[in-house]
């Protein structure tokens, strides 16, 4: 480890710096890991702190508005109501178990309830919208990230990775920014993998983007904090243009890692499963899925089992046709390859 003679907040800047440095080019991956839990630590005060807010344009009192001073678009489906979350004592029974609100899960449960089949939907966070979002991190971090935000990829270096864990799951907190999948990908699945549609998508894309609201950020209401990204890309050299996101025409503030201060982002529980409530869906949060029974070719989630802040803990699903865990892409830490669910430990 790095010795110093006084305390390291006493310290220069410059010294501080050349440690920080040297901690980063070491080769043990303790000192870097340290290092980097020093760098986010100090980052949540720094982006506390009301002067660097306003350096940066993050305004979040009266900042967020959309563009033109335009009324908001009718939402497609009625708001998702607090009290209809809470799990009920006792079973439920459905044709299908979602386990997780985030865009998977709300998406799946969206098609299916409007194809006609009974869905539940399983979210171990709570349910959170603009009118109780918290504009300070240190809040807004235990309420709407999974691991308080300290969740990391492994790697040299580790990487921070903000995975929500709240009703509409990791779209909440997230910018809004919605990519098509490149083409080359695409032809790779059809070449590689045999998916003969997987080239063939243009359609879905342009649906998903009229229905969640996608269009590149007008760079006269992006915000200073895009401006200064902006800047720093052009005096580096490098390509650099508005990004496509699913907020609409809004003035942009940097409220979005806390959450939506007008819920302009089309973020799943603003959009997808308001749809599929309205399709019949059933959404119940504060439940964190252990465990999946399958018996007699039907899957159950045994009672006993929802989360800390669930209103039952004697509560109970049964489907009558299968389970879909919708963790997308990231895999649940401790459950090995294949994992369904961050908290569901079955295989795909």
């Amino acid at each position: 480890m790095v010795e110093l003679s006084r305390r390291f907040s006493h310290l220069p800047a410059d010294r501080r710096a050349a440690h920080l440095a040297r901690l980063e080019a070491g080769r043990g991956r303790l000192r870097r890991d340290l290092a980097l839990l020093v760098k986010t630590l100090a980052c949540l005060g720094w982006a506390r702190d009301p002067a660097v807010q306003r350096a940066v344009g993050i305004v979040f009192e009266g900042g967020c508005a959309l563009a033109g001073g335009a009324a908001p678009p009718p939402p497609a489906a009625p708001p998702l109501d607090r009290d209809a979350l809470r799990a009920p004592d006792g079973v439920e029974r459905c044709d299908v178990v979602v386990v997780g609100s985030g865009a998977g899960g709300a998406a799946v449960a969206r098609v299916l309830a409007e194809r006609g089949l009974d869905a539940i939907v399983l979210e171990e966070g709570d349910y959170h919208d603009a009118s109780d979002y918290s504009s300070d991190p240190l809040s807004a971090l235990p309420a709407l990230y999974r691991d308080g935000g300290l969740t990391f990829c492994e790697g040299a270096p580790a990487i921070p990775l903000p995975v929500g864990r709240c009703v509409g799951g990791t779209t909440v907190i997230n910018s809004g920014t919605c990519l098509r999948t490149p083409a080359d990908v695409l032809a790779g699945w059809r070449a590689d993998l045999g998916i003969e549609w997987a080239a063939d998508l243009d359609g879905e894309f342009e649906a998903l983007e009229r229905d969640l609201r996608v269009a590149p950020v007008d760079p006269a209401t992006a915000g200073r904090n895009a401006a200064l990204c902006r800047a720093g890309a052009e005096a580096l050299g490098a390509s650099n243009g508005p990004l496509p996101r699913n907020a609409g025409a809004v003035s942009c503030c940097a409220s979005c890692p806390t959450g939506c201060a007008l819920d302009a982002k089309q973020a799943m529980h603003v959009s997808e499963l308001p749809r599929a409530a309205a399709a019949g869906a059933r959404i119940r949060a504060g439940v964190r899925v252990s465990r999946v029974l399958v018996e007699g070719g039907q899957a159950s989630s045994p009672p006993g089992r929802s989360g800390p802040r669930s209103c039952c803990s004697a509560s109970a699903w049964f489907a009558r046709r299968t389970w879909a865990g919708t963790c997308g892409s990231i895999p649940p830490a401790g459950s090995g390859r294949g994992s369904t669910s961050p908290s569901a430990g079955g295989r795909a």
